[in-house]
């Protein structure tokens, strides 16, 4: 993902796969899953990449939680608020092709539905959902970037957020942007993460909705 499209980041957008193609003796098992490809060669050899993708994904589902718990207290019987993130799985391949005959794959379950972009950091805000109950359903994923910012002290903002909606999940994003500004030391960030200048991108464009304020959130925060 990126705020500029595939181009821009570190994993191209979910391509759907075809297990089993034209081999009526392979049985596909287990849900249909998306496997991402990475736009560069040596992050497809490396594990860390892709470690890193999941983890990025984990921890936005710990904020997820706490947004939801938020949100069934102030906006109680709205479950098309609610925010989630696909879950990834690694898979080690074997294939004489690369180098070291191993590659490595991210994959996640296939997200059904109509694949949208909700925010970026260019400031460009998705306003309309189809079928949406009211205007705090296209207000949830801005206020979820905002809440992601106030939850960790300033120190890091998920934005980009893409996937799908419906009535009864709320949403369900992929391959965030998730930007950290480190507190000591240093680290090895995804190409995406623009730390502090990439928070500053999103605060310079964010306009806080209603469900921001009722979560209570700053609208000039520091960082």
């Amino acid at each position: 993902g990126g705020g500029g499209g595939a181009g821009a980041g570190a994993v191209a957008a979910p391509r759907y796969t075809a297990a089993a193609n034209g081999n009526s003796n392979l049985v596909p098992i287990g849900p249909p899953l998306v496997a991402k490809e990475t736009l560069y060669q040596e992050e497809l050899l490396d594990a860390k990449f892709h470690e890193r993708i999941a983890r990025t994904h984990a921890k936005g589902q710990v904020l997820a939680d706490a947004f939801n718990a938020r949100m069934a207290t102030l906006c109680p019987e709205r479950p098309d608020l609610r925010v989630a993130f696909a879950p990834c799985v690694i898979y080690k391949v074997f294939d004489d092709r690369y180098a070291a005959g191993i590659a490595w794959i991210l994959a996640e379950p296939r997200l059904e539905g109509k694949y949208t972009k909700w925010n970026n950091n260019a400031g460009n805000v998705r306003q309309t959902v189809e079928g949406a109950a009211d205007g705090l359903v296209w207000q949830a994923p801005q206020a979820f970037s905002h809440f992601t910012h106030s939850q960790h002290n300033g120190l890091e903002l998920f934005c980009d957020l893409q996937g799908v909606w419906n009535e009864f999940d709320g949403f369900t994003f992929t391959d965030p942007v998730r930007h950290t500004i480190q507190a000591g030391g240093k680290r090895r960030r995804r190409r995406t993460d623009k730390s502090k200048a990439g928070i500053a991108a999103f605060f310079e464009s964010h306009e806080c909705s209603d469900l921001c304020v009722r979560l209570g959130l700053d609208p000039h925060p520091r960082f």
